[in-house]
């Protein structure tokens, strides 16, 4: 018994220490992007494909604005884009949560989830 608890907490260890470690991973591509603007985008790469079957020539030509200049209504939009209600919310959608929490009950299993 006791050597499957000793095996229990390696194995609880090992698990937090690997989840910390991939936290860390991500928090480090963060930072990294903070400071180094991406040469293109997955966007940015598929209407230059759509572009090059009309141009083969076609080239991207772009031009990085810093975040201060960038209209706070095209920020918003873009939030707006992916989470309709998030300015109203700020974060957690309680009556996304709770409608997925119904619907998911009502079917007996996971059919929907909430919005953060």
């Amino acid at each position: 018994m006791i050597r499957c608890l000793r095996w229990f907490k390696r194995g609880l260890l090992f698990l937090v220490l690997a989840l910390l470690l991939y936290h860390l991973w991500l928090f480090g591509w963060v930072l990294y992007w903070k400071w180094f603007n991406p040469d293109t985008t997955s966007f940015m790469a598929i209407r230059l494909s759509e572009l090059r079957v009309k141009q083969p020539q076609a080239q991207l030509k772009k031009q990085w604005a810093p975040y201060a200049q960038i209209s706070v209504h095209l920020k918003r939009a873009l939030i707006a884009s992916e989470d309709g209600k998030f300015v109203e919310h700020g974060g957690f959608d309680w009556e996304g949560i709770q409608h997925a929490i119904k619907r998911n009950e009502k079917k007996g299993r996971f059919v929907a989830g909430g919005s953060t």
